[in-house]
């Protein structure tokens, strides 16, 4: 039982860091700093990867 509260507990700080990276994009939109949205995509694609692995490991 713990497992599965620490597996969702990482899914959904995965899907939290990845509605924050959404917000950073935005943000730095609004400012014209258009040269920091590939960091942002590059977080973002990790957050949505981990988020993927982990709703695997929940659903299993």
């Amino acid at each position: 039982m713990n497992v599965v509260v620490w597996i969702a507990s990482g899914l959904l700080a995965a899907v939290g860091l990845a509605l924050l990276q959404v917000g950073a994009a935005v943000f730095h939109g609004r400012r014209a700093e258009y040269k920091h949205w590939p960091v942002n995509a590059v977080f973002l694609a990790v957050a949505i990867f981990v988020a993927a692995a982990r709703t695997a490991e929940v659903v299993r």
